[in-house]
């Protein structure tokens, strides 16, 4: 009943044993990966680094339920039922948070509209992103958030 797509760095699903589970499209353009993830329902990005990556903020754009992994850096944007529902670092949190998502997927219509809303407002600008980034660079008055130095592309 759920479909699960693999994409980015190249994976081999068969050497897992996967291969029946897991679809992996090869290399997508970007307009590609657009029309994949406003097709998809749910999101996993796993982020264990200070920075958040683009695949969160990308995911949102395009209006997917997004699941991640608990990481504090991140917590200015993923927010746990507000933007996102977040898991802690274990596998079977993961795995029910992510049965969660798929069970109860039209209840969280409302995480998903206010995701989706918080990039258009606060991140979809570029002009307005380096501008802060600039300013910043410049010795400005913005502070050094990095709620104030994201930018994401188009979806």
């Amino acid at each position: 009943k759920v479909e699960i797509v693999f994409i980015g760095a190249d994976f081999d699903a068969a050497y897992f044993g996967l291969d029946k589970i897991v679809s992996t499209p090869k290399r997508l353009s970007y307009r590609q990966t657009g029309d994949l993830y406003r097709s998809a329902h749910i999101g996993l990005s796993m982020m264990m680094t200070p920075h958040p990556s683009y695949l969160p903020f990308e995911m949102m754009a395009s209006g997917m339920l997004v699941v991640a992994n608990r990481n504090p850096a991140n917590a200015w944007l993923l927010k746990h039922r507000e933007t996102c529902l977040i898991s802690e670092n274990s596998p079977n949190f993961l795995a029910n948070t992510l049965i969660d998502a798929v069970e109860n997927y039209q209840k969280y219509e409302s995480i998903r509209r206010r995701a989706a809303a918080m990039i258009h407002d606060k991140h979809s600008d570029w002009h307005d992103q380096m501008s802060s980034i600039a300013q910043y660079m410049h010795g400005g008055a913005i502070a050094p958030t990095v709620g104030n130095v994201v930018a994401c592309s188009e979806t």
